[in-house]
């Protein structure tokens, strides 16, 4: 046991969690490189069904299911993104391609990203193995050193140096977070005010890392160690996320909405696309938006085209080391 903290049978929904997320993901990594399946969407579609028939193999009594929507991100995307029409949708030779899903077991959730590379020509193939390595290392070293008593200052500027050192830099404000939310790390700290002068964004935060603190681990980095203030929107979100905030709703619309997603996805991330499809749906969703009950994951792309990668997984502090959940099949 690692933690007294977290029950053994947390502890196994955690990695039951983590358990699917690696095989959906060895599953659509194979189907990538052996050119089985390279629809965005299809892939997209692919991973959620699996994520949902592997829930419904185990602990029939628990809530299980998606708690990260699949979404598959070419080159310069940051993440987020799932499936556009008038957007290139097929992955093709020496693309970057990052995956990323997340699984919830009982509440308990594995995250869970991975950048691969698709039949990268030779020349180039040094120039990009190297920043999927360093997430590799990034991992190692987060592992490692965010143990009790840590602050996640000591870790963040460690990461942004060693990014520095291969002329890379974590995309700006790119956060990690625990599981109740409570603290967080962010990456390339920016600060962004509105016309009222209202900062935008969460505050940075300083803290030490405690005995059974459960993180998601967000590693997004982008080529080029000047970092330029260049990012682009081109799209409204994919993919939303009720909070734990409550306001009472005055459409009707909208209190239905409410009541079937947050019933089926509770305060995990859902592909809203299908939604936003239905007329008497959209009202709702506005609603949901302006009141500050539901929450988006933006769609941002690098507007000098220099290729993103990123890596996700999740970690539990324990009493004398910190351990990453078990994502694969022993």
């Amino acid at each position: 046991m690692i933690t007294d903290k977290i029950s053994e049978q947390d502890l196994t929904k955690y990695n039951t969690s983590a358990k699917i997320c690696g095989l959906v993901m060895d599953e659509l990594v194979q189907r990538i490189q052996s050119d089985i399946l390279l629809n965005i969407q299809e892939l997209q579609k692919y991973g959620d069904s699996r994520i949902i028939e592997e829930c419904s193999k185990i602990y029939k009594r628990e809530k299980c299911g998606i708690a990260y929507p699949t979404s598959i991100c070419l080159n310069n995307c940051v993440g987020n993104y799932i499936y556009e029409e008038d957007e290139r949708n097929t992955i093709e030779p020496n693309d970057i391609v990052k995956i990323t899903l997340g699984v919830s077991v009982g509440g308990c959730v594995a995250d869970l990203g991975k950048t691969i590379m698709y039949k990268i020509e030779q020349d180039e193939y040094n120039d990009t193995i190297k920043y999927i390595l360093l997430l590799e290392e990034l991992q190692d070293y987060i592992i490692e050193n965010a143990v009790v008593g840590e602050t996640n200052d000591e870790i963040r500027i460690n990461i942004e140096s060693k990014c520095t050192e291969l002329d890379c830099f974590p995309v700006e404000n790119t956060i990690s977070y625990n599981s109740d939310k409570s603290a967080y790390m962010i990456l390339n700290y920016k600060k962004y005010y509105n016309e009222n002068d209202d900062l935008l964004g969460l505050q940075n935060l300083c803290f030490d890392f405690e005995e059974g603190d459960v993180y998601s681990i967000d590693l997004k980095i982008i080529c080029n160690g000047e970092d330029p203030l260049t990012y682009m929107q081109p799209y409204e979100p994919h993919i939303y996320q009720f909070n734990d905030n409550y306001y009472n709703l005055k459409l009707k619309t909208s209190r239905e909405f409410l009541k079937i997603v947050k019933g089926e996805h509770g305060t995990n991330a859902f592909n809203c696309l299908p939604y936003k499809q239905i007329p008497m749906t959209k009202a709702g969703i506005r609603e949901c938006l302006k009141n500050n009950i539901l929450t988006t994951h933006p769609i941002l792309y690098n507007k000098n085209n220099f290729a993103i990668f990123s890596k996700k997984f999740t970690i539990i502090v324990g009493k004398e080391k910190t351990v990453m959940l078990k994502y694969n099949k022993s």
